[in-house]
């Protein structure tokens, strides 16, 4: 899975995007710390 990172949607950022493997949707949450650093997490929905 690709995701794509936009630093000017806020710190932190939630979206639903469907797996391209399985089709289910994901939940993929994207943080940013204080020196820009990203983290992300998938969950299923």
């Amino acid at each position: 899975m690709q995701i794509d990172l936009d630093p000017s949607g806020g710190a932190r950022q939630r979206y639903v995007e469907d797996c391209w493997v399985c089709c289910h949707p994901c939940v993929i949450v994207v943080e940013y710390d204080s020196e820009g650093a990203a983290s992300v997490a998938v969950e299923r929905e």
